[in-house]
């Protein structure tokens, strides 16, 4: 029989699935959750290192768990976290981030510095247009189709921001 390390209590009750689909329990006096048998994987540095290199290579995030064998919840959080990590201090205390409803920013981002838009508000249209403007323009470093750039200077501008972005 299980006994609730908080209150010692016996009585548990089934509380959902967790992401792989193993049955979730809670005890019903104290609330605590816990799933039974659970076994945590530890990844490897061999397998992060990996994984950064397949994350270069433009792969899908699906693909890239299926490779590595990893969940794809655990590659999303830890990318969405990584992104958290990466912003400026001052953005990270002061700055309100819009994002579409994409479970794992809502759980790595703090509630009072994070807001669930819709496609609807325009409130990530800006940022939507210069992402594929960027994409578009930097895709010659990469490839030789579907590629262009209108001035010379505006080539010069992307590589500047290209380097700046990776270090």
């Amino acid at each position: 029989m299980l006994r609730c390390p908080n209150c010692q209590s016996t009585k548990v009750v089934k509380n959902a699935r967790i992401h792989n689909g193993k049955q979730n329990h809670r005890f019903r006096d104290c609330g605590r959750q816990f799933v039974e048998n659970s076994q945590q994987k530890i990844i490897s540095s061999d397998t992060t290192e990996l994984i950064d290199k397949l994350l270069l290579e433009k792969i899908p995030l699906a693909g890239i768990a299926r490779v590595c064998d990893v969940s794809e919840p655990w590659l999303q959080m830890t990318s969405c976290k990584r992104l958290w990590q990466s912003l400026p201090g001052v953005y990270r205390q002061c700055a309100v981030a819009y994002s579409d409803f994409w479970s794992a920013y809502g759980l790595i981002f703090p509630s009072k510095r994070h807001r669930f838009v819709s496609k609807e508000t325009g409130k990530t249209s800006y940022i939507e247009r210069f992402n594929c403007t960027l994409r578009q323009r930097v895709s010659r470093l990469v490839r030789k189709t579907l590629s262009f750039s209108k001035r010379m200077s505006e080539k010069r501008l992307t590589v500047t921001f290209v380097e700046m972005s990776c270090t």
